[in-house]
């Protein structure tokens, strides 16, 4: 199954909150999700839950940003994502849902990156230890209204509340050595970009049952079809 994106939901508020929600979305069980919370001086995000259940995984975190994954999810029709920390103001969340990537160790790769007085940010370098990844970078900035451009190649797939926050993602079909991730905006103010590779599925036992009962299904109806011309031939004969 190939690497897909799926969807995308977002919130955030100036407020002085010590929760952040994103809008519902639609997800679907199997798929993976990435979050990315911004707090501002709030200390560590405490919690990231789901209305299905799920459990995200920090997987790295630089303040006032963090980065966060569910793999293998609960679908769910109308589910909101909630980030919790202690009270903060401009706080923002994004979620990215993909699908086509490993149930049980999806996560590879990481990088992170800071910097300030430029307009942009890049991570530090990273390898993949496989070919057939997608390479999703989360990025924060102290500054609002200044909107993101993702890195060449890559595609923005969310841009949270007064353009504070951004994830854009790239999906790759070799292994990957050395190399970096970017992004940038108008702004030259403090920036912070979190990295993190994601493998695709692999065609273990319980794969390739699923697939061996679709080209079962599928020789089956291929046969009927046979059969069923072969018939009326013979009738018309």
């Amino acid at each position: 199954m190939a690497i897909a994106y799926v969807n995308s939901a977002s919130g955030g508020s100036r407020l002085s909150l010590t929760s952040i929600s994103t809008n519902a979305f639609s997800v679907t069980t199997g798929n993976l999700i990435v979050v990315g919370v911004r707090n501002d001086g709030g200390g560590a995000v405490t919690g990231v839950s789901d209305t299905a259940g799920n459990t995200y995984t920090q997987i790295s975190a630089i303040v006032p940003y963090s980065l966060f994954y569910a793999k293998n999810i609960t679908g769910n029709a109308s589910n909101v994502i909630t980030a919790s920390f202690g009270a903060s103001i401009f706080n923002a969340i994004d979620a990215v849902q993909y699908s086509g990537l490993d149930k049980t160790s999806p996560l590879d790769a990481t990088a992170t990156g800071t910097g300030s007085g430029s307009t942009t940010i890049t991570s530090g370098t990273f390898s993949t230890s496989s070919a057939d990844q997608i390479i999703v970078a989360g990025c924060q900035q102290s500054f609002v209204g200044a909107s993101w451009t993702a890195e060449s190649n890559y595609t923005k797939r969310v841009e949270s509340y007064e353009n504070i926050t951004m994830i854009e993602d790239k999906i790759v079909s070799t292994t990957q050595s050395s190399i970096t991730s970017s992004a940038s905006s108008s702004s030259t103010v403090d920036k912070v970009i979190l990295v993190a590779t994601f493998k695709q599925i692999e065609l273990g036992p319980a794969n390739l049952k699923s697939f061996n009962g679709l080209a079962k299904a599928s020789i089956k109806s291929i046969n009927g079809l046979a059969i069923a011309s072969i018939k009326s031939v013979n009738g018309l004969a």
